[in-house]
């Protein structure tokens, strides 16, 4: 039960991901390449914290935990851009996995800064 409290969450948001990449684009493509590198972004900053935090395990995080997150992430995402090739209207694209992993490392990041401000607040201000 812990396992599933851990990671399902982040299983779960792949599981989105995976689905909206399956779906063929509606005429071929985003209406701005800039909106799809956005997109890879954005689903990948969100991927990239969950997978942090089922790693951590409710310690503080580490530059390990943090690449090791970040490691996971680029990986799933390099295997969706694969999945994609098999996906009519979608294509593999290096440019893609790249947003994938700014979105991965911004994320992380983010995690870190808000959990590491966090940590340094007295106990009085922390909202629990």
């Amino acid at each position: 039960m812990r396992l599933v409290r851990r990671w399902g969450l982040p299983l779960l948001w792949a599981v989105v991901i995976f689905a909206l990449s399956h779906a063929p684009q509606p005429g071929g493509s985003l209406p701005s390449p800039g909106l799809d590198k956005a997109a890879h972004s954005v689903l990948f900053a969100v991927l990239a914290p969950l997978v942090l935090r089922a790693l951590l395990q409710g310690k503080a995080p580490t530059v390990q935990s943090a690449a090791q997150a970040i490691l996971l992430s680029a990986i799933y995402g390099a295997l969706d851009e694969v999945h994609q090739r098999f996906v009519p209207t979608r294509q593999c694209s290096l440019n893609d996995w790249l947003a994938d992993v700014a979105g991965a490392v911004a994320g992380v990041l983010a995690l870190v800064l808000l959990q590491r401000r966090r940590s340094e607040q007295p106990p009085s201000a922390r909202r629990e």
